[in-house]
């Protein structure tokens, strides 16, 4: 059994929905998914759940604070390869990664990320 078909990502995803207004708990789960997304079983499972738009959600609703923005880009990072476009434009990735860009200018980090996700998509 895999910790992704059992209480592994579902978890975190179910912490994107329940503790929504907690960016604390939002970057951690950021972290985790980042992690847990290594397999491409796993990131199709994140898509399936709707885990990308709960990712462009929390980094909408938490744009000000560098640690939903920096880890939500590297968990959008790990998660788009296996990704269709239409479902990148429907989610809203593009947008939320240069908000995000544009949010945190003197991040170096973020603007890492940030600009690597944008020239995946292109």
């Amino acid at each position: 059994m895999h910790i992704y078909k059992a209480d592994g990502v579902d978890v975190f995803l179910n912490t994107l929905v329940s503790y929504c207004m907690d960016s604390r708990l939002i970057s951690d789960a950021f972290d985790l998914i980042s992690y847990l997304s290594i397999s491409r079983q796993v990131r199709a499972f994140i898509a399936i759940q709707g885990g990308l738009l709960l990712i462009t959600n929390a980094m909408k609703e938490h744009n000000a604070s560098l640690n939903v923005s920096e880890k939500g880009l590297r968990a959008l990072l790990n998660l788009i390869s296996d990704i269709d476009d239409r479902t990148i434009e429907i989610v809203g990735i593009p947008a939320v990664v240069s908000s995000s860009i544009s949010d945190h200018l003197c991040e170096s980090s973020i603007q890492e990320v940030g600009i690597s996700i944008l020239t995946i998509l292109r």
